[in-house]
Order: C-alpha cells, then structure tokens, then sequence
C-alpha cells in the first residue's frame, strides 16, 4: 500500500450561525476565520454550513489511486453508522507537514466499533490498534488515526481534533484556551494508545475538541497493537490522572447532521 494512501483534509460542520461559530472555533482551536471556514494548517479546514444544531456532516479526505479503487470511484459514501466520507481524486497524496495546528482526526461514537473498522479497512484503511471490541484506531496513512471508532449506545462525536507541531506550541496553545475563559474537560496528559500528549475540551454548544502533539506515525507494515478492556483505565493517561465521569460517559457531540448542500469547496 502506499505510504499516503489518503490524507484528512476537511470536516464540514453544521451551525445555526455558521460564521459566528467559525469565529469561534478559529478561536478557540488557532485558526484562521475565512468566512464560513476555518483555515488550518497544511491545506486542512474545517467548513462550516447552516444547519438545525452545531454537528458533523461530513469528513472529507483527499483520496490516493488505491483508496479511490476502493470506493469504486465514488465521490461519496456513507459508512454504516450514518457518516458521511467524501473522496477528492488525486493522482498522489501530499504527506502532511505539521506547522501550525492542523486537522488531525474524529473519534466517533458507535454502537458497533468492530463493524466500523471492518468497513473502513475495506476501504484500505489500516488498523493501528484495539482494545477489544470496545475501541478501534485507524489510517490511512502514517498518522496513527484519521478515523477511530469508540463503543457508544449509539452514533455520536467523541471528539474532534487539531494536532499542534510540538509540546511548546502544544502547552501554547492550552495557555491560549485558558486566556480567553475556557478550561479543559481533561489533561493535559498522554494516551498509550497513540502515544500523544492530549487535553480535551467543550466549546460553547458542547462540541469536544482535542488538542494533541507528538501523534505517532507508522509505516504500512506495522502490525496493529491488540489491547484488552483490561488496558482501557492505564491507556487513557499514562502519567497523570483517570478522567472526569463526563469524559466517560457523555458524548462530545450529536450524531451524523444532515449535509443540505453539497460540500463541493475545494480544500
């Protein structure tokens, strides 16, 4: 498989207030406010359209020749827990070069995580890790997830992401967080899983967010790590403490938001 089979390029949001809320979240995660879009690093972006909540509508990913193979040419599909994955062609996908905060994965909700990573792996997508049948990781690339699938009653946001270059503009970037009123939900700390530092937090309409650094990379031929649910409590934090009971048990997020208007921007 190639080394950059596809790379995560966009999520198109939903918002009652789409430029408002595109403000926000340039704020709040160190972007840029372009209108009804959120400028990030390395081409990345998070569009934003009007819609009845603020939620997901689409994650977008700029599609090498095998994955394109994959979907079979389609432009878009939708995988079985009701997301919706669109497909850009391109004829070899750029390695993503980490400058400033840049796109960097969704964590799902699903009431079924092995179905999720049986669907995504037929898309050529690679398992990085398990944790039972509880939790899954996967890229499509060397990043260590793109796309990761937690065991939820039903289709949810876990959180979204933003990766930053390092620690220093990592810890920056919680200090900005801070400065302008919020606080963390949970961390800073670092994931086994992943091995990245993290800190978790809600915007205004209760959206998790995460801020992470020090993401592993991993060559295509790197055999999955398989964890039991006995590794779940020391996975989430290796050198600092469990989560609130909110971080466990409430989701970051609605399920998959209607798209009302094709997503057809460039990145």
């Amino acid at each position: 498989m190639a080394l950059w089979n596809g790379k995560l390029v966009e999520i198109v949001m939903t918002a009652r207030e789409p430029s408002a809320a595109a403000e926000h979240w340039a704020a709040l995660l160190g972007g840029d406010p372009d209108g009804d879009a959120v400028l990030l690093g390395a081409g990345t972006r998070i569009r934003v359209v009007e819609g009845a909540q603020e939620a997901l509508a689409e994650v977008r990913f700029q599609a090498g020749p095998e994955l394109r193979a994959a979907v079979e040419g389609a432009l878009t599909v939708t995988d079985p827990d009701g997301w919706r994955l669109r497909f850009d062609p391109v004829d070899e996908v750029e390695p993503l070069e980490l400058s400033s905060p840049t796109l960097s994965h969704c964590t799902l909700g699903s009431p079924d995580p092995p179905g999720q990573r049986a669907f995504y792996e037929s898309l050529t997508f690679l398992l990085s890790d398990q944790l039972g049948d509880f939790f899954c990781w996967l890229r499509p690339n060397p990043v260590h997830h793109s796309m990761a699938f937690a065991r939820s009653d039903e289709a949810n946001i876990n959180h979204l992401a933003v990766e930053l270059p390092d620690s220093t503009s990592f810890i920056a970037a919680i200090d900005r967080v801070v400065a302008q009123g919020g606080k963390l939900e949970f961390g800073p700390g670092r994931h086994m899983v992943g091995n990245n530092l993290f800190a978790y937090l809600r915007d205004r309409h209760g959206i998790r967010w995460e801020l992470c650094a020090e993401m592993l990379r991993l060559d295509p031929d790197h055999p999955p790590g398989m964890y039991t649910p006995e590794d779940r409590k020391r996975s989430v934090n290796v050198f600092g403490p469990p989560p609130p009971e909110s971080f466990i048990k409430e989701p970051g997020g609605p399920g998959p938001a209607p798209l009302e208007e094709p997503a057809t921007e460039g990145a």
